[in-house]
C-alpha cells in the first residue's frame, strides 16, 4: 500500500509492504502552494482566492469555474512519480501496490481521490484516523478532516496512557482484503536487493536459509 502525503510545499510517497515495513519513500517537489500558486497565476487572481477556488472547486468539472486543466499539469507530475515508484518497488520486491491512502492538506481537494483512481486504475481513499479515536467528542465538528490531528492526537493518546497508542493509516484496511504474512519475511526485513535467482533462492527455500542463520549465529557466539 502507498501513502500519497501532499503537504504544503512537498508530496511524500511512502510504500509499505505486506508486514507493514516501509520499503519505498520517494519525495516530489510539488504540492498544495504550487497548486495555489499556479491558480493564482492562469486566473490573475489573489492568492487568497486561488487558495479558496482550490478548496472549494478542486478538480469538480460541474460549474461555472473549472480549474481541472490548470492544475492537470501538476498532478500529471505527480502521477508519474507514483507510478515509477510503484514500477520500481514492483520490479524490486515482486509485489504490487493494491491501495493508496492519501494524506496532507491537499487530500481533501475536491475530486483528488477519483482524478488518482482513474489516473492509477487504483483504489484511492482520504485516510481517516479519527477511527482508533474512541471519545470523539473531542473532535467535534472537526472529524471529516481528522487527518489533519493525525499527529497531535497520537501524540495526546502516548501521553495519557501507558499503552502505546498507533494511529496507523494502514491499519484501515480490511485484513481479509490485505492479509499480512505470519511467516517471516526476509525480503521485506533484509531489503535484499541482488540477483532475481538470489531472492528467488531465499524466498522458496527459506526454512534452509533460517537454519544456516542460525548456525552462522550460534558458530560466531
Amino acid at each position: 500500500q502507498m501513502i500519497v502525503d501532499i503537504g504544503l510545499r512537498t508530496s511524500n510517497l511512502s510504500i509499505f509492504d505486506r508486514g507493514g515495513f516501509l520499503t519505498l519513500s520517494v519525495s516530489v517537489p510539488i504540492a498544495g502552494q504550487e497548486f495555489t500558486n499556479t491558480i493564482a497565476e492562469k486566473l490573475k487572481v489573489s492568492e487568497e482566492e486561488a487558495e479558496k477556488l482550490k478548496k472549494t472547486i478542486g478538480l469538480k468539472l460541474d460549474g461555472s469555474t473549472n480549474i481541472l486543466p490548470i492544475l492537470e499539469p501538476k498532478l500529471e507530475k505527480i502521477v508519474q512519480e507514483i507510478r515509477d515508484a510503484i514500477e520500481h518497488y514492483k520490479s524490486s520486491y515482486f509485489q504490487p501496490v493494491k491501495k493508496i491512502i492519501l494524506a496532507g492538506g491537499s487530500a481533501f481537494l475536491p475530486k483528488l481521490d477519483e482524478y488518482l483512481a482513474k489516473q492509477l486504475n487504483l483504489e484511492v481513499s482520504v485516510g481517516n484516523p479519527s477511527k482508533i479515536v474512541k471519545w470523539k467528542k473531542v473532535l467535534g465538528k472537526n472529524i471529516p478532516e481528522a487527518i489533519f490531528f493525525a499527529t497531535v492526537v497520537g501524540l495526546a493518546m502516548r501521553g495519557t496512557s501507558s499503552k502505546s497508542y498507533d494511529i496507523n493509516l494502514l491499519n484501515q484496511v480490511p485484513v481479509e482484503k490485505f492479509e499480512i504474512p505470519r511467516r517471516l519475511d526476509l525480503m521485506a526485513l533484509g531489503h535484499l536487493r541482488k540477483t532475481t535467482v538470489i531472492r528467488r533462492i531465499i524466498t522458496n527455500n527459506l526454512l534452509l536459509v533460517l537454519f544456516i542463520l542460525s548456525l552462522v549465529f550460534a558458530f560466531s557466539g
